[in-house]
């Protein structure tokens, strides 16, 4: 069953259920949910008592994405390194890219370079004992 027909399959119980009167039916409507849905007993309650969300458009950006021409850059940086993490691709990411250029792996280094700063903080405070 798809998750369209499950939502239609619980608006259809969440009116049944809300618009009948007794226990017995009541029970019924959530046997009857966990016969067809396979869900457990209380989490089949909690979806006729919950509000489905509906379908809403996706969420848009309201600022436009900063580094758009240096992204490819940084991607491959980013490969380069096996994937790591922001704080610790951030600090290495331009000399990174220069070696990169100065190889001939990386072409787009001058709009990452004016991009980027030039120094980096580390990602730990001051204190911390390095690595």
């Amino acid at each position: 069953m798809s998750l369209r027909s499950r939502r239609e399959y619980l608006i259809e119980m969440q009116r049944r259920y809300a618009t009948s009167h007794s226990r017995q039916e009541k029970g019924r409507i959530i046997d009857e949910i966990v016969q067809t849905l396979g869900y457990h007993r209380k989490h089949a309650i909690r979806c006729l008592h919950a509000s489905l969300a509906t379908d809403r458009p996706p969420i848009r950006r309201r600022r436009p994405l900063q580094y758009t021409e240096a992204l490819s850059a940084i991607r491959l940086v980013w490969e380069a390194l096996d994937y790591p993490c922001a704080e610790r691709l951030h600090p290495v990411l331009l000399s990174m890219a220069e070696q990169l250029a100065a190889h001939g792996g990386c072409t787009s280094t001058t709009a990452f370079a004016s991009s980027s700063p030039t120094s980096a903080a580390p990602p730990w405070p001051v204190g911390w004992p390095g690595w």
